[in-house]
């Protein structure tokens, strides 16, 4: 089944959704079979200082009430580079000290004494992340150098703190970077990258790496940030994070994935099947794809995934949409 490979993304919980509906919707995830929650200490979104690492402290405390550590798998980030805008990440550059700091009050927060996989959440430097289609390291001359930020993971892996190390939002050359230095190291290594049927940007260079080097890679916003729902093209006032958040259109390729979704749209009527349930049916097939990350602002939203998810859609209707 598809859910053997979901991942919770915890990001909304303590803002779209409070504290009681968090805890709620954390027991039904649970009973449904996923074991898996990805987290960051940044959370909930969107952030603000006076909420920062509250998505950990729901985490925690449900976990810790219920008895459940020992069977699930808890992942979180430590926030890269940064204009400071969020104060309470507690510094702008990933410094090994700062990033050691970080591990210590996430797991204070999440009440454990270690992290499953441990982030970082996109790099220290510049690069052409967040679907930046160029890049220029002109702009860049000072970097925390690779090798210093994994001195700081390899003294939270010897202590115990971390059992796992990730990147997430990284291009290829630091995928390669990292690896290189998790296999001297005899670390695992996972990498988080956005990827779905709109956003398929991974495939370029990172797909072979994951592949040659067997590095398990889990995809976040399998619907496009909801653009494969149909939601926004049905409702131009619809007010998820596209509308809703400022300069986010123009950070997210909106029109080139908006034009995308509605193609695909067309298709899944045409063929009287749901786009959503193509899109996680997308996922499921790729054979490099070790978990998916989906999250969720409502309860409402949850029953219509484990409707969708109970049986993947034929590989027919993969193929034919490869193309669109």
């Amino acid at each position: 089944m598809i859910k053997k490979k979901l991942i919770f993304g915890t990001q909304c919980l303590g803002s779209y959704l409070n504290e009681e509906e968090s805890l709620s919707l954390l027991d039904q995830v649970y009973d449904f079979g996923v074991k898996r929650f990805d987290c960051a200490e940044r959370y909930p979104f969107p952030e603000k200082n006076e909420t920062f690492g509250l998505t950990e402290e729901i985490i925690g405390y449900w976990q810790k009430k219920n008895k459940v550590r020992r069977f699930i798998l808890i992942d979180t980030k430590v926030t890269g580079r940064n204009f400071g805008e969020i104060k309470s990440v507690g510094g702008n550059r990933l410094l090994p000290k700062r990033i050691i700091l970080a591990a210590e009050k996430s797991l204070k927060r999440l009440k454990t004494d270690y992290i499953d996989t441990f982030y970082i959440h996109w790099p220290d430097r510049f690069t052409n992340n967040f679907d930046r289609l160029y890049y220029s390291p002109t702009n860049d001359p000072k970097v925390i150098p690779l090798e210093a930020q994994f001195e700081a993971i390899l003294k939270l892996k010897k202590s115990g703190k971390i059992r796992n190390f990730g990147i997430s939002n990284e291009s290829a050359w630091g995928l390669s970077k990292f690896q290189n230095l998790c296999r001297k190291n005899k670390i695992n290594l996972y990498s988080q990258e956005e990827y779905s049927l709109i956003n398929r940007k991974v495939e370029i260079a990172m797909k072979e790496i994951f592949i040659r080097d067997n590095i398990k890679f889990n995809a976040y916003s399998p619907l496009g940030g909801g653009l494969l729902t149909g939601k926004y093209f049905k409702n131009k006032k619809y007010g998820g994070r596209f509308n809703s958040i400022k300069n986010f259109k123009k950070k997210r390729g909106y029109l080139d994935k908006l034009d995308r979704s509605k193609k695909i749209f067309k298709y899944c009527k045409k063929n009287s099947i749901s786009i959503a349930k193509l899109s996680f049916s997308f996922l499921f097939y790729q054979k490099f794809v070790n978990g998916i990350i989906f999250g969720l602002s409502s309860k409402e939203q949850f029953n219509e995934i484990k409707t969708i998810l109970k049986k993947p859609i034929d590989k027919k209707f993969i193929r034919e949409i490869i193309d669109i």
